[in-house]
């Protein structure tokens, strides 16, 4: 009798964290907490979805940057240059950028913006 009611307890936990895992909106559930170090899931859902799988990329930090601290904007950047694998993170320029918390007016008048988080988060390319 223990033993069954052991599994029906068991199978009723498994249900209801299924529940809630399809209650979660999907870029929430790809994402999960740690990627929300990198601001709006979206821009970088946004930014794997726009830039082809050869293209290469910059990140690019402004005077508004959230991420104060520099082991935490590390942190983000290896989190979104895994995510956007196998396109190359470059150094110097490159055809797309996703700039936190910088002006647009810092990328120049060739930026065009493709996604925008509202949150300092921007991604697009250069024209």
């Amino acid at each position: 009798m223990v033993a069954v009611l052991a599994v029906y307890y068991s199978s009723q936990t498994s249900h209801n964290r299924a529940r809630a895992h399809l209650a979660t909106p999907y870029l929430d559930r790809l994402y999960l907490e740690p990627f929300r170090l990198v601001g709006d899931p979206r821009v970088i859902e946004d930014a794997r979805l726009w830039m082809p799988e050869e293209a290469t990329y910059r990140v690019v930090t402004g005077p508004n940057v959230r991420l104060r601290k520099p082991a935490t904007l590390e942190s983000a950047i290896a989190l979104v240059r895994f995510h956007l694998m196998p396109r190359r993170l470059v150094a110097g320029p490159a055809g797309w950028v996703l700039c936190y918390g910088c002006r647009r007016s810092l990328l120049g008048d060739r930026f065009q913006v493709l996604s925008d988080g509202g949150n300092g988060v921007v991604f697009g390319r250069m024209r």
